[in-house]
């Protein structure tokens, strides 16, 4: 019986043919297109979740009302790293993040365009976890005027030959930095895209105090299951404490009172 039906079917389908091509290339169409809309889908919900630690990684962000000026950002302060390790003790791991775009640096007289280069904290490699090549996580950030290299741009400058220990020159820095470990590439389904990571001790503003200037940004990593919104508040009150001062200083008017007026 089953048999028999595949045979009729094959001979209308046959007997069709130009209704039949338009069916099945509207039925091939349509399947590809859904499978490009998963995959397309399925990658955007999977952002950064690579992580061991995703679900407790957090981003300080800024979002505040001055006057009638909404201010939203997810940057922040040098010193707020500092203030919260020394007044959440929940706060597992922070490191700071800045971001400078076509970096030009030097090795031996040859010079090489870097697209994307971050500034990192030593917490970066216990927050996000990118396979190193070699090197210890823990350590290949702690030090000034140190760098580490994706493969792709250690095989860029250096070809073949092992990059540890090798020093690079940075645009205009008369001082050279040296290379502590090799990374694999960032996966493309992160927000983290760069060809090197600095060390963030190498800055001159890594121990500023001015809380006045939101210019990098803040992650941080907390327990497991620990509820962010309870950190969440307690911000507010690191801010009142640390810039309320300044507040005071530059405006002739206490943090309190700046809120009272409209602002937050």
């Amino acid at each position: 019986m089953l048999k028999n039906y595949f045979k009729i079917a094959i001979r209308n389908l046959l007997r069709q043919k130009g209704y039949t091509l338009i069916n099945i290339i509207g039925l091939s169409v349509g399947i590809a297109t859904a499978l490009l809309i998963f995959l397309f889908v399925y990658d955007e919900l999977h952002y950064d979740t690579f992580f061991k630690e995703s679900k407790n990684i957090y981003r300080v962000y800024l979002k505040a009302n001055l006057g009638s000026t909404a201010i939203n950002g997810a940057f922040t302060p040098a010193p707020m790293a500092a203030a919260m390790k020394a007044d959440y003790p929940e706060v597992k791991v922070l490191a700071r993040l800045d971001q400078q775009d076509n970096m030009v640096v030097s090795v031996d007289e040859k010079y090489y365009m870097l697209d994307h280069v971050l500034w990192a904290d030593s917490g970066f490699f216990k927050i996000f976890d990118f396979p190193l090549l070699n090197g210890d996580p823990a350590k290949v950030l702690t030090e000034p005027r140190t760098i580490v290299l994706t493969e792709s741009t250690a095989r860029k400058i250096f070809g073949d030959e092992n990059p540890v220990n090798k020093m690079i020159k940075i645009e205009n820095d008369t001082s050279y930095y040296r290379v502590t470990a090799v990374m694999k590439d960032p996966p493309h389904n992160t927000h983290l895209a760069f060809d090197m990571i600095l060390s963030f001790h190498s800055r001159r503003d890594a121990s500023s105090t001015i809380w006045l200037n939101n210019s990098m940004a803040t992650y941080i990593l907390l327990p497991e299951k620990y509820p962010y919104k309870r950190l969440e508040k307690k911000l507010k009150e690191l801010v009142v404490k640390n810039i309320g001062p300044k507040v005071k200083e530059f405006m002739g008017f206490t943090m309190e009172e700046f809120i009272a007026k409209g602002n937050s």
